[in-house]
């Protein structure tokens, strides 16, 4: 797809998301919304509410026990509750609910899943609290659970391998400015070889490299 500009591709893109949204929605009354802080079960809400301007939405998102202890990773935030709020100050129709899975954890209902599918359920240790909040939605009458499940791979995508994309396709001035606004120019080197070069290695070569650079 190639369109003129940024706010073509923004519009294009808005068009689809409300046409999914409409389509998610047809033949349910109660949608809910498993929200958590980041953009694509958030963008998920957002859109719901412009299908449904004059109807509440249920919400629901995991937050940590009491005994947690507050510590986040470079790129994982341990506490969603502050940035949910934010959103449903943006919107007053959205009703929140903060699901605390206390005592629980991966093994809980794994047994079920397995049962179910005879398959053993993938991601368990964010599980547990997704079958809370599904048991009380269900609870409160809603029909539909929606969710940004699939947002990581289209709407919040990074991009990362567009790199080794524009090398096979020997599109080095894309690739060298792309490179050249992420980071330090010191670092100009390391990042064209992990992140443009190394994804287009035979698996002989990456594990070997792996295994250098995690034997020292």
């Amino acid at each position: 797809v190639i369109l003129k500009d940024d706010q073509d591709y923004i519009a294009a893109a808005d068009a689809l998301f409300i046409e999914a949204t409409h389509n998610m929605l047809d033949g349910f009354n109660s949608p809910a919304v498993s929200l958590s802080g980041g953009f694509d079960s958030q963008a998920v809400a957002a859109y719901t509410i412009r299908s449904r301007p004059d109807n509440p939405l249920r919400t629901y998102t995991s937050i940590p026990d009491d005994d947690w202890d507050g510590v986040n990773s470079a790129n994982r935030v341990g506490n969603e509750q502050p940035y949910v709020r934010e959103l449903v100050d943006m919107y007053p129709q959205i009703i929140p609910a903060w699901i605390k899975s206390s005592g629980k954890s991966f093994d809980y209902f794994q047994r079920d899943i397995f049962e179910f599918s005879l398959q053993a359920p993938r991601n368990a240790m964010n599980l547990y609290w997704s079958h809370d909040i599904r048991q009380t939605a269900k609870a409160d009458g809603c029909d539909v659970i929606l969710t940004g499940g699939f947002g990581n791979a289209t709407l919040s995508y990074t991009g990362e391998h567009a790199h080794s994309g524009w090398v096979s396709r020997g599109q080095i001035k894309a690739l060298l400015g792309e490179i050249a606004r992420s980071g330090t120019a010191s670092s100009i080197p390391r990042r064209v070889f992990s992140q443009a070069i190394m994804p287009l290695l035979p698996d002989r070569i990456l594990n070997w490299i792996k295994k250098v650079r995690h034997s020292t």
